[in-house]
């Protein structure tokens, strides 16, 4: 079966969505709850090493521009590629 990756992201969201109530018994479970449904959804998604703060450091962020405005400020940023 082809299936695009939205439909794959979508069918992978519903079943984390569906399981949610096993997750959290009380209160106390809710952060740990978090932690290990983005885990499951990351790892999905093949991004775990990437984006699951295993002691990466950040990318270097420069702002390169900014642009002020009466109720917002707008900030360029360029961001180091290959952080490290």
């Amino acid at each position: 079966m082809n299936i695009t990756v939205m439909e794959y992201l979508v069918r992978r969201a519903k079943g984390i969505t569906r399981n949610a109530a096993r997750w959290v018994a009380d209160v106390e479970d809710v952060g740990a709850a978090i932690k290990a449904r983005r885990k499951e959804f990351l790892d999905s998604l093949g991004l775990a090493d990437y984006l699951g703060g295993n002691g990466r450091s950040a990318p270097h962020c420069v702002v390169t521009g900014e642009l002020e405005r009466s109720q917002y400020r707008i900030q360029k940023l360029w961001y180091q590629s290959i952080p490290g």
